[in-house]
């Protein structure tokens, strides 16, 4: 049979016309890239734990850097990029007015920028939820107490803390402070979280009735916040008289008081629960 051969300047003219064949099929299939604001963080549907938020924004070439405009549940917030070429940034903390912490809804992040083609506005959105934190534990590190003129905690004692603020209860067992708190499990030290080293809270003593209170003998953590929830620390214990002051005797000999209620020990045991919300300043 007879031998088939190509010449090298066929195989050049081939290659060269399948190169102009892909160059032009390129040319008829290939679409500019369209103009986009994209929210890289939070993502639509996320759930952000923690006291910060981080706000991410990627723009495409055609959106005018100088336009943009995001906005926070309607307030507005600052964005900047590190160098050219990186993503819009920011840090928004938990105590940034605006931000709805999960019990309260839903957050909106808005993002919008101007096409530099037409000048048309783009717009990017993701709804979210902020879940913050909170924690209830039993202080073992003295890096944990408060500072300022009024703060009594020790280790051993137990804190209920948020992104907001910081409540330390103390521990049960006897332990006298101003002669009103001489039992323990008591509300003792408070402060924001924003505002470190001015610890001025006294103490929060639950009466049961006149001169008695509760003289706590057990406390636990119910709930230690790693759920989302409240943290919650309860305390029990039975009825106890305030030896410090007896103003019912002296107020009956003028007015007149039930017996029942003049310093007297009653056969009852009370319960106190500290509740602490991701977003809330107060127990």
């Amino acid at each position: 049979m007879p031998k088939t051969t190509s010449h090298p300047l066929t195989h050049r003219a081939t290659t060269a016309a399948a190169v102009v064949l892909l160059a032009v099929q390129a040319a008829f299939s290939c679409e500019p890239v369209p103009a986009r604001i994209t929210i890289a963080s939070p993502l639509p549907g996320a759930t952000v734990t923690g006291c910060s938020l981080l706000v991410r924004v990627e723009l495409s070439a055609d959106i005018d850097p100088t336009s943009l405009e995001v906005t926070l549940n309607f307030e507005p917030i600052a964005l900047s990029q590190a160098a050219p070429g990186q993503p819009y940034e920011t840090t928004v903390d938990a105590t940034f007015g605006a931000l709805r912490f999960a019990a309260e809804g839903d957050n909106l992040l808005l993002v919008r920028g101007t096409r530099l083609s037409d000048g048309v506005t783009m717009t990017a959105g993701s709804a979210f939820t902020f879940g913050g934190f909170v924690r209830a534990f039993q202080i073992t590190d003295a890096a944990d107490l408060m500072e300022g003129p009024l703060a009594h905690g020790r280790v051993g004692d137990y804190m209920l803390e948020n992104c907001i603020a910081r409540f330390i209860i103390q521990d049960v067992g006897q332990r006298d402070m101003y002669s009103v708190g001489v039992f323990g499990g008591n509300l003792i030290d408070a402060e924001l979280v924003a505002r470190p080293g001015r610890e001025s809270f006294l103490e929060l003593q639950p009466m049961l009735n006149i001169e008695t209170v509760e003289n706590a003998q057990e406390i636990e953590i119910v709930n230690d916040g790693a759920d989302g929830a409240a943290g919650v620390i309860r305390t029990r214990g039975p009825d106890d008289l305030l030896d410090f002051t007896n103003p019912s005797t002296s107020a009956g000999s003028v007015v007149g008081f039930p017996a029942l209620a003049d310093d007297t020990d009653l056969e009852i045991e009370g319960v106190t629960e500290y509740a602490l919300s991701p977003g809330d300043r107060f127990l």
